[in-house]
This record gives structure tokens, sequence and C-alpha cells, in this order.
């Protein structure tokens, strides 16, 4: 008689389907990721593409952001306007206040004394402002004209045209000033204002801030005294007004006009150039 248990292998090799049940198969793992997974893998392991993420993350955070936490920085003509609405009410409130209470006198008791003084108050307080503005034009402004450099000095030209408009319109109304010298003092204001920024701008450029303001100081000197000489010479309508003479402006004052602008729109454009030479250089260099 055969053992049972000679049987028992036999029948358990049969119910395993030939495996040995001590040993449990596990399901192997796939041998490849999916084309769409490696793919996504390996741009997170690019750093620049990181990178780029994140700075597109913030750069919609920002913009998600209230204003007032935005960076504070400035254009440059944002701080001009600021800048010279801050120096005009300095300059205008006392000047105007002073010229009220001591108004501009008759023809004949200083008038030219007057009138002088308060052109030469003026163009200090304007030339002053050009000279604290103008280092903002040694980075130009508009960086994608092919002139940024005279195009931002071009700016800050106007902007100072500006300041001087307003602080003579001011000043003069203060003064009670005839209506026709009001509007003298306001041309004489624009004309100087303009030659004197422009030389000084062209000036510090070439040759440094002393000497634009050694220069800019002289060609002011210089227009107020052709606008001196001619009120010397036609002196002032019996009201005190301007008194128009066409050929004295074509004997003192447009000559010496021209003269200096001539002056500094030909030192303005030689700094213009020199910036040209330096930015085709600089590549090279």
């Amino acid at each position: 008689m055969e053992s049972t248990e000679s049987h028992q292998p036999e029948d358990n090799e049969a119910q395993s389907g030939g495996e040995n049940p001590g040993i449990r198969m596990w399901p192997e793992p796939p041998e490849h990721q999916p084309k769409d997974d490696n793919d996504t893998y390996e741009l997170d392991k690019n750093t620049q593409v990181c990178r780029r993420k994140q700075n597109i993350q913030n750069e919609v955070h920002r913009g998600l952001e209230h204003p007032v936490n935005r960076p504070t920085s400035q254009h440059p003509v944002e701080l001009i306007l600021a800048v010279g609405l801050k120096r005009l009410l300095m300059w205008g409130i006392p000047l105007s206040i002073a010229m009220f209470l001591i108004p501009a006198p008759a023809r004949d008791d200083g008038l030219l004394l007057y009138s002088l003084a308060h052109l030469t108050v003026l163009q200090i307080a304007t030339f002053g402002f050009a000279v604290e503005m103008t280092p903002l034009t040694d980075q130009p402004w508009f960086t994608y004209n092919k002139r940024a450099w005279l195009a931002s000095v071009s700016s800050l030209v106007a902007a100072v045209v500006g300041f001087s408009a307003l602080l003579t319109l001011a000043t003069s109304a203060a003064a009670r000033y005839d209506v026709s010298l009001q509007f003298l003092q306001l041309l004489s204001s624009l004309d100087i204002a303009w030659v004197v920024a422009a030389l000084y701008i062209g000036a510090r450029k070439l040759w440094g801030r002393g000497l634009g303001l050694v220069l800019g100081s002289m060609i002011l000197a210089a227009c107020v005294g052709s606008i001196a000489l001619y009120l010397q010479t036609v002196g002032f309508t019996e009201p005190g007004g301007w008194l128009v003479d066409g050929d004295a402006m074509f004997r003192i004052v447009i000559p010496s006009d021209t003269v200096a602008a001539v002056l500094s729109l030909t030192i303005l454009f030689a700094a213009f150039r020199s910036v040209q030479r330096t930015e085709q250089a600089r590549p090279h260099s």
C-alpha cells in the first residue's frame, strides 16, 4: 500500500500550477514612463525653465498687488514734474507775496530796476532748477529712440521753459505790471530759459559741471543785459507798459538772442555727437 504522503507534493504542485508556493510573484513595474510624464520631468529639471516660470509667477503676483505696494522708482519725467512743482512753490510763493506787498513802481520811480531785478531773480531760479535736474540726462530716458540722449535733453529743456513761464506769470501778476510789460517779461523769460538750459546741459556733457555753470551764468547775464539796454534806450509807455520799437529790437535784442541761440545749439549738438560716438564705440571696447 502506497502512503498518501507520497502523493501530497504532486497534488500541491498541481494546484500551484508548477510554481513554488513559498515565492510570491509581484507585478513588474513598467520599464518606461509615459512620454508626457518624461517631458514634464525633464522640463522641471531644466533650471532656465524653472526660473522663467518663477519670473512669470512674480509678474502675475505684482500685477495683482495694490498700486501702493508697487516699487516707488519714478521715470525721470515724473521726477522732474514733482521737483519742479516743489521748486515752483518754494520760489513762487515768497516772490509773489513780496511783489504783492511791494508792487511795481511808476515809470519814473524805478520801474526799470524793478523789472530787471525781477527778471534776473526769475532766471536764477530757473537756472538752478535746470542744474538740479540735468544729472538725470546722464542716462537716456527713451531707450528705444535713436536719439535717446537728445530726446531726454529736449524734454528737460521743455520742462525748464514751463517752470520759467509759470513762475513769471504768477510773480508778474503779483507785481501788478501793465499787461504789455507782463507779456515782455514772459517772452524774455522763455527766451533766456531755453538758451541757458541748453547751453549748460551741452557744456556740462563736454567739459564738466564747473565750466557749464560759468558759461550758463555768462549767457544769462548777456541776455538780461540786452533787455536792459533795450528798455534803457526805449523806455516805457506812460502807464508803465512795454514800448515796442522795431528798430531798437532789430539792433539790440534780436542780434544778441540769435548769437545766444546759435551758441547754445552748437554746444548742445556737439555734446550730442560726443554721446553718439561713445555709444557707437562701446560695443567694440
